[in-house]
C-alpha cells in the first residue's frame, strides 16, 4: 500500500516565514503495513506530519508520521477502528473514530421496542437502533507523535445505540484550550467538548438525520467550531461552543454531494458537487436490471459511460449569507468529478478533487489541483494534475504547513494493494524539489486534453443561481 503527498506552495502569505526557510522535498512516496489503507486524513503539528487512516477488514488504524528533512515514514498501529478524524495542538494529535462498542446491559427505564430481531430505543419519540451485538461506537483517543496512546480510547455519547459513519469530525481549541468533537449517534449528530485529558465539558445536540461528510474538517474560526451537516431540510453550516450550537442554513441548490468546509477572514467557503442528469432513454442499463454479481467492495457505481453532467461548485458564507456559486469544473461523456478536499491560502482557496478519465470498471480517478479566488477565478497555470502517475488518485486530504499547503492521496485501486504520496513544489512536481517560494517547484505539469477544456471538460468561473439543479 503506497501513498502520495504533494505540497501546494502558497501564493498567499500563510505565515511570516521567508521563503528560504521553507525545506525543499520532492515526491514523497509511503507504504504503509496492511493491504487497504482507507480515507487517510493529513495533519500537520508544526514540526511533522502525521497520516491517519485504516486497514482491514478487521479494520485498524493506522499512524504514520514524518517530517519534511529526514523524509523518514513511520507507521504504527494505533489501536481497532476506522473512519477517523485528526487535528493536533501541536504537540499531540486526537483522533476520532469509529470502532466496536460495548454491549450494555439494559436498564429498567429503557422503553424497548423490537421488529422481528432487532431492538430499538424509543429517545425523544425516535426509535434509534440499539442492537444487542456487534455495535459500533464513537470514540475519542490522544496519541503523541510516537503513537504512544496520551488519552486512551473514550466512548462518546449514548453507548446504548448504534453509531454511525461518516460521523465523527474534530478540532482544537487553542484559545481556551480543549477539544471539539461532533459525532453521530445512529440518526442524531451530538457536539462535545472535551478538555485536554478527554473530561467530557459539555455536549449538546445539533441535528437529527443530519451526517457529515468524512472529507470534510471541523475547524476552529477564533471563535467557534465550525462544521458542515446535510439533513433532509439541506446543508447548514453549524458553529458550536460552550454557548450553545448556532446553525446558518446554506443557501444552495438542493443536492449537493461531499461539501467540505474552508475558512479564512471571517468567510467560510463549500466545496461540493452535483449532478445535473443527461438523456437516458437510449440507456439499456436503465431498461433491464444487470444480472446479479457476486459483490465486489468499493466500485464505482458507473461502470459504462452515463450521458450526466458532474459539477464541482465553489459557494461562500460570510455573515450569515451565501454567496451565489460558482462552477469551477465539469464533465460529462462518462467521466466523473468524484470527493473534493479545500482550504484557505491567503486570499486564495486550494481544491483537489478526482476526476475520473474512463468509464471502466473499477477505479481510474487522476487527481487535480486549482487555486481560485472567492469569485471562482483560478489563479495562473490552474487547475493542473497534481501527479503524473498513470494510476487511480483519490481519499485526497489537505494540511497547511505553516509554508506550503500539503496534498495526501492514494495511489492504486484502494481495494488492493496502494501507495500514498507527497511532493513538494505548487501542486505539480513530480519526482523533484522544490522551494516554498513563488517560483518554487520544478515544472507546470498540465492536465492532458481529456482533463483540460474539452468538450467532455470545463473550468471557469461561471457563475450559477443558487436554486438551480
Amino acid at each position: 500500500m503506497r501513498f502520495a503527498l504533494v505540497f501546494v506552495t502558497a501564493l498567499g502569505a500563510l505565515t511570516a516565514r521567508a521563503a528560504a526557510d521553507c525545506p525543499k522535498t520532492p515526491r514523497l512516496v509511503i507504504d504503509p503495513p496492511g493491504k487497504r489503507h482507507s480515507l487517510p486524513q493529513l495533519t500537520f503539528d508544526g514540526k511533522a506530519y502525521q497520516l491517519v487512516g485504516y486497514d482491514g477488514p478487521p479494520t485498524s488504524l493506522v499512524l504514520t508520521s514524518f517530517d519534511l528533512g529526514k523524509r523518514t515514514p513511520k507507521s504504527v498501529e494505533i489501536g481497532a477502528g476506522g473512519v477517523a478524524a485528526t487535528a493536533t495542538n501541536g504537540s499531540q494529535l486526537a483522533v476520532a473514530y469509529l470502532g466496536s462498542g460495548a454491549i450494555l446491559p439494559r436498564s429498567s427505564d429503557d422503553k424497548i421496542t423490537r421488529k422481528g430481531e432487532l431492538e430499538y430505543l424509543v429517545l425523544d419519540g425516535r426509535e434509534v437502533y440499539a442492537p444487542t451485538k456487534e455495535r459500533y461506537q464513537s470514540f475519542f483517543v490522544v496519541v503523541d507523535a510516537a503513537g504512544k496512546q496520551i488519552v486512551k480510547p473514550l466512548p462518546l455519547g449514548d453507548q446504548r445505540v448504534m453509531h454511525t459513519a461518516p460521523g465523527v469530525q474534530i478540532a482544537w481549541n487553542p484559545r481556551d484550550k480543549e477539544w471539539g468533537v461532533v459525532w453521530s449517534e445512529f440518526n442524531k449528530l451530538v457536539f462535545g467538548r472535551l478538555s485536554p485529558t478527554g473530561k467530557l465539558l459539555s455536549s449538546a445536540p445539533v441535528v437529527v438525520d443530519g451526517f457529515v461528510q468524512s472529507s470534510s474538517r471541523m475547524l476552529w474560526t477564533g471563535s467557534a467550531f465550525a462544521f458542515l451537516a446535510a439533513s433532509p431540510k439541506g446543508l447548514t453550516l453549524y458553529e458550536a461552543s460552550a454557548a450553545g450550537v448556532k446553525p446558518t442554513p446554506v443557501a444552495i441548490e438542493s443536492g449537493a454531494l461531499e461539501p467540505v468546509l474552508g475558512f479564512a477572514n471571517n468567510t467560510f467557503a463549500i466545496a461540493y458537487r452535483i449532478t445535473k442528469p443527461g438523456t437516458r432513454a437510449q440507456l439499456a442499463i436503465d431498461k433491464k436490471a444487470a444480472p446479479e454479481k457476486k459483490p465486489v467492495p468499493m466500485r464505482p457505481p458507473n461502470e459504462v459511460p452515463i450521458p450526466d453532467e458532474y459539477i464541482l461548485r465553489l459557494a461562500t458564507v460570510a455573515g450569515g449569507k451565501t454567496n451565489a456559486p460558482v462552477t469551477l469544473a465539469s464533465v460529462r461523456g462518462g467521466a466523473l468529478l468524484e470527493t473534493p478536499v479545500i482550504a484557505a491560502d491567503g486570499a486564495q482557496w486550494v481544491v483537489a478533487w478526482g476526476q475520473r478519465v474512463t468509464s471502466k470498471v473499477g477505479f481510474d480517478d487522476r487527481l487535480l489541483v486549482t487555486r481560485v479566488d472567492s469569485a471562482g477565478k483560478h489563479a495562473a497555470g490552474y487547475p493542473h494534475r497534481i501527479d503524473s502517475e498513470d494510476v487511480h488518485q483519490g481519499y485526497a486530504s489537505i494540511a497547511g504547513t505553516g509554508c506550503d499547503l500539503a496534498v495526501s492521496y492514494v495511489l492504486g485501486d484502494p481495494n488492493y494493494d496502494v501507495r500514498v504520496g507527497v511532493v513538494l513544489g505548487r501542486g505539480e512536481v513530480v519526482g523533484a524539489g522544490g522551494g516554498c517560494g513563488r517560483d518554487a517547484g520544478v515544472r507546470a505539469e498540465r492536465a492532458p486534453a481529456d482533463l483540460q477544456r474539452a468538450k467532455s471538460s470545463t473550468f471557469g468561473a461561471k457563475r450559477v443561481s443558487g436554486s438551480s439543479g
